[in-house]
């Protein structure tokens, strides 16, 4: 009898120290935690006055739990959601029709609104924001897909299966010479370097500060992205033409990454890789390109070679499997490109300035699409180095080396040709899927 009413007296226990519908606050302790009427205001922008933004969509993600909350705006702009106390990433999104967007502001073409911001701190004291969205352009060419996660490093390909795939989203062909690709340095370990040299409040990269930028101000923020590798599509100006609905896959290695290389270990399990050997573009690294003179890279004759334009270390070409990065298709002449400014990280002391990697500056106004991508470890998100204009979401996978890969999700297909989805919100654009490739711009 004692045993049962001591048991009874720890499951009273245990209830009293329930933190609202959660249980424990997740740290040891037992104390009630109430939730937070937080309140998010949009709207359309200085552009357009300010006009309150009705019917946008609203998403919260808890950094700490990775735990997403969803709200759309009233009529007055106006989204008021129950939340714990806690830091949290918010993306707010709203696509206009033609039609609607002839209502408000007399254009006829569709329209995209976005905005987001990282790492918020919500609590009684801070606990409304106010959104002013911006809008984007409609892009002609696309990310339509992109694989960075990589397969099983011990049972299949490891990073070397990672490949992207352009898609012509216009009603006009397009010629894929010189279209640029790259891969943006963006600054992950956000929580260590707040305010330090070299980053702003938030721990991002404060480029204003770098040693060769002296003189652009807030500009070589707002204005710029910087990456660690650039590469770009061969030809002349005319050779790689692709038509409207069209995609085109460049592979890391084109190769069939099912079976094994010459005198390395056997694919065990191939169905959690795919078959590249058909990629109508790889990236090939040679050892003259690498910075220690070295190359692990293997070359496919039959697939015609990126070209590399930029890169920084290295002794292949690979995209982050953990999500550290953000990836842009942009559009320049030859001769503009070369023109562009190399510069290190703006936290590199000027001892050490002849020896630090170089980043490409790359003005924002050039970008066609881009993409951030997060860290799949939600403890160690880290804010967006994209513009809202470009994409005010993310893609984000559960693990790495997962054989996860983002699919943009279909908007119509009109006499047989296929457009995808671009409101410039990774977050709301892609789908991840977990060992299913669209391989169909092969066949």
């Amino acid at each position: 009898m004692k045993r049962i009413v001591l048991l009874l007296a720890c499951v009273a226990l245990l209830n009293a120290c329930r933190k609202d519908d959660d249980g424990f606050d997740g740290k040891g302790q037992g104390q009630e935690v109430s939730r937070i009427a937080y309140t998010v205001e949009t709207t359309y922008g200085d552009k357009f006055n300010n006009l309150k933004a009705a019917g946008v969509v609203v998403k919260l993600t808890d950094t700490s739990t990775g735990q997403q909350y969803e709200a759309t705006t009233s009529d007055e702009g106006k989204a008021t959601l129950q939340l714990l106390p806690g830091t949290y990433n918010i993306e707010v999104t709203k696509s206009l029709t033609k039609e609607q967007s002839n209502t408000l502001f007399g254009f006829d073409n569709e329209a995209n609104f976005a905005a987001s911001k990282q790492g918020l701190t919500i609590s009684k004291e801070a606990n409304a924001i106010t959104f002013k969205m911006s809008t984007s352009r409609m892009g002609d060419l696309v990310i339509k897909q992109i694989y960075y996660t990589g397969s099983d490093t011990r049972t299949a390909a490891n990073y070397n299966d990672q490949f992207f795939e352009v898609h012509n989203n216009s009603s006009d062909t397009i010629y894929l010479d010189g279209i640029y690709f790259a891969k943006l340095k963006v600054s992950t370990d956000t929580k260590s370097y707040k305010g330090q040299k070299g980053y702003d409040a938030e721990g991002k990269y404060d480029w204003s500060q770098t040693q060769g930028l002296e003189g652009l101000g807030e500009k070589a923020n707002t204005d710029y992205v910087y990456a660690k590798t650039v590469i770009a599509f061969p030809g002349n100006g005319k050779e790689y033409p692709l038509a409207p609905g069209k995609s085109k896959i460049v592979a890391i290695s084109a190769r069939n990454h099912k079976e094994p290389l010459p005198g390395k270990r056997p694919v065990i399990k191939p169905e959690l890789t795919i078959d590249l050997s058909r990629s109508h573009f790889e990236v090939y690294l040679d050892a003259t390109q690498s910075s220690s003179g070295r190359t692990l890279d293997t070359d496919n004759p039959a697939v015609p070679n990126m070209v590399i334009l930029h890169k920084s270390g290295g002794q292949d070409f690979l995209l982050d499997p953990h999500g550290r990065e953000a990836y842009i298709l942009f559009r320049d002449t030859q001769e503009n490109f070369n023109t562009y400014r190399k510069v290190p990280l703006p936290s590199v002391n000027s001892d050490n300035l002849n020896k630090a990697p170089k980043h490409v500056q790359i003005p924002i106004n050039k970008i066609i699409d881009g993409v951030n991508a997060q860290h799949d470890n939600v403890n160690k998100s880290f804010p967006h180095s994209l513009p809202d204009s470009i994409d005010a979401g993310e893609l984000k996978a559960n693990s790495f080396y997962s054989s996860e890969v983002f699919i943009r999700k279909v908007k119509d297909t009109r006499n047989g040709i296929t457009r995808y989805q671009d409101t410039n919100n990774s977050s709301n654009d892609f789908d991840r899927k977990e060992n299913v490739f669209d391989l169909s711009a092969l066949d």
